[in-house]
């Protein structure tokens, strides 16, 4: 240690520029600790946000799916109610041609 200490009380100059380097290397550290934690603060909210999109988006999901469920349970009626009435359509369409045979051969 007193190898140092002499080197730096016999060239005060080059201990000024240490301490300086020093000064200068801690406040660039400060610098870069500074836009490390402002770029990290940005990540967590850009993360908040995403989350929160997230999260309505499966909330619309959820809501699609269940009007979907709706729509089909409808469609599905409506196909039983066009069904029946082709059938009717159907029978009168027989009766007629039943009628119209029988007008026909009397």
């Amino acid at each position: 240690m007193k190898l140092c200490y002499t080197r730096l009380y016999a060239y005060p100059q080059r201990a000024l520029l240490t301490d300086k380097l020093l000064v200068l290397e801690t406040h660039m550290s400060i610098e870069s600790l500074g836009h490390l934690e402002s770029k990290l603060q940005n990540l967590i909210d850009k993360l908040e946000l995403t989350r929160m999109e997230l999260e309505e988006l499966r909330t619309a999901n959820t809501r699609m799916e269940q009007e979907n469920a709706e729509l089909k349970q409808e469609l599905s009626a409506w196909g039983e109610r066009v069904g029946a009435l082709l059938g009717k359509l159907d029978n009168v369409s027989e009766d007629a041609v039943t009628e119209e045979e029988a007008a026909y051969e009397a």
